[in-house]
Parts: structure tokens; sequence; C-alpha cells
């Protein structure tokens, strides 16, 4: 039982920011298999105040949230994240914040992504 304490610091760390009182009880693990999975957790009302959305949660319900890691090929076979049964009840904002230097920098890492991938088509021209 102290793994399940354990993973269920761990899952804290990671995702305390978008639910509440994570427990235990409601982790189910299966270390060799890479799997774990929250059952009937609770989202807090600010999760999503990072993204800037125009809408806040005012009650959030997650059924069940399942992540697969494979050990064994970390590298190379994907990390699986399955939602089910995702329940939302939002309310508007009514005061819209604008931040210039977040808007900025959005802007900014979206010109980078578009240069790197015309630096990797211009690679991947120059091999051939």
């Amino acid at each position: 039982m102290v793994f399940a304490h354990v993973t269920a610091f761990l899952v804290d760390k990671f995702l305390g920011n978008y639910i509440e009182d994570i427990d235990s009880h409601q982790l189910k693990i299966s270390l060799w298999n890479g799997d774990v999975q929250l059952e009937n957790v609770h989202l807090k009302t600010n999760a999503l105040n990072d993204f800037n959305l125009p809408f806040d949660i005012q009650t959030g319900y997650l059924e069940k949230l399942k992540i697969h890691l494979p050990w064994k090929q970390l590298y190379t076979h994907p990390t699986k994240i399955e939602i089910r049964g995702l329940y939302l009840q939002l309310k508007a904002k009514t005061d819209v914040h604008y931040d210039p230097e977040q808007s900025e920098k959005q802007e900014y890492e979206s010109k980078m992504k578009e240069i790197q991938k015309v630096e990797e088509f211009r690679r991947q021209r120059e091999k051939y």
C-alpha cells in the first residue's frame, strides 16, 4: 500500500493543479503494465485559468482518467492518456483579461514553429 500512496503523491504533484484532493483509494495501479487509473475525481474550479479562456468552471467531474506509460519502450512507444466521462458546468466570464506579453509570446512561438518546419523541409530536401 505504500506504493499507492507514493503514486498518489506523484499524480497529485503533476495533476494537482487540475484535480481536487487525489486519494490513493481513487487510484488503480498496474506497475508492470505501466497503467495508472484515476476514477471519480472532481476538477478544480481554477483548472483552466492558465489558458485564458472566456469561461470558468463552476463544477467539473471526471469519471475515469487512464494513463499508460510503456516503461520498457518509453522512447519508442507513445504514452497514452484516455479520458472518459468528462462533465463540466461552465460559466461565461464577464471580465476578459488581455495579457499583451502572453499574446506576444504565443505569436513568437508560433512563428518559431513555422521556421522550424521550413528548416526541416529544407534539410530533408537537401538529403535527396
